[in-house]
């Protein structure tokens, strides 16, 4: 367990530094906030351009697809359970089974996921891990429009829902860098050294950025109320999708190679965002408030409880 615990401090002790920051006032919210919305729509979209431009093409696509299956459907399952919890054993509104359903599913992949997975793991998984990053705001909003749908029985407004997630989705930076790598990396295109310069200088500040800014988003909120609906979202989410995540990984969509498996199932792992849209969801009450703070301090204690799982499996 002590490795375990040393392998999350860094992790755990720069999103803390950014908390504290602003809890205390060091620097303000909007500050922290504008650290990570640049984390979010700067920082990290170069990283995917990055990566993709000079690999965007796995050498094996098995591979690849097992850890993007695991991932999404797993996601997808999550959501599914999360709103099947809301109809028969909380007895919520369709509206408050939508908000489990993507409370249980959607993770800060980007502001956390990132560096857990780099500074954790330790292995060469840029590329199968910024393919999650780069597909997961399109992907997780065509499966609300889609599994919502469903459920809710206007399975028939679907074609138009999706569409307009998918022109939404279209603005994405995260997106927009995935698919503009991919493309020159296909093309074989090479960009200039003055353009590389800058693109590894912003890149190589995402690590620190994200972890800065994801912990002064949290000095927002607060842990206050009723923690039923807060505490069946962090168990969604840091304990059934990453479950479900392994067993998909591992059982059905095979092969992958290790590190690859664990990747995958770390990005599960990551707090909920409560489907927010970017870094930070303003507003939304003092249920989503303490869901989101339920949920990062709890994932703080799954992540070290999932790092010893991977030590000692």
């Amino acid at each position: 367990m002590e490795q375990a615990l040393l392998l999350v401090a860094p992790v755990v002790a720069i999103a803390l530094l950014g908390f504290l920051c602003t809890r205390f006032d060091y620097i303000s919210q909007d500050t922290a906030d504008g650290i990570a919305r640049f984390g979010y729509n700067v920082v990290v979209p170069v990283l995917v351009f990055q990566t993709m431009v000079r690999s965007g093409w796995p050498s094996r696509w098995d591979n690849l697809g097992a850890v993007l299956g695991s991932f999404f459907v797993g996601a997808a399952a999550a959501m599914i359970v999360g709103m099947l919890v809301g109809r028969f054993l909380l007895n919520s509104s369709a509206s408050e089974q939508r908000a489990l359903g993507i409370g249980g599913s959607h993770g800060h992949v980007v502001l956390v996921g990132i560096a857990a997975v780099t500074m954790i793991l330790k292995s060469n998984l840029a590329l199968p891990m910024l393919y999650i990053i780069g597909l997961h705001g399109l992907v997780m909003s065509l499966l609300v429009v889609l599994i919502a749908g469903v459920m809710s029985g206007r399975a028939g407004d679907l074609p138009n829902a999706l569409a307009n997630a998918a022109k939404k989705q279209a603005r994405n930076p995260l997106l927009i860098a995935f698919v503009l790598g991919v493309v020159l990396e296909g093309f074989e295109v090479s960009l200039p050294n003055v353009a590389n310069t800058v693109i590894n200088t912003i890149a190589d500040a995402a690590l620190p950025v994200t972890l800065f800014g994801f912990g002064g988003m949290m000095a927002r909120y607060r842990i206050a109320g009723n923690l039923r609906k807060p505490a069946t979202i962090a168990a969604l989410k840091l304990a059934v999708q990453p479950a479900i995540t392994w067993l998909l990984v591992t059982k059905l969509f095979v092969p992958a190679y290790g590190a690859w498996i664990w990747m995958a199932v770390v990005l599960a792992a990551m707090p909920t965002t409560m489907g927010a849209e970017g870094p930070a969801e303003r507003g939304g009450g003092d249920t989503t408030g303490t869901t989101v703070a339920l949920n990062a301090v709890a994932g703080a204690v799954t992540l070290t409880a999932l790092v010893y799982i991977i030590l000692n499996g």
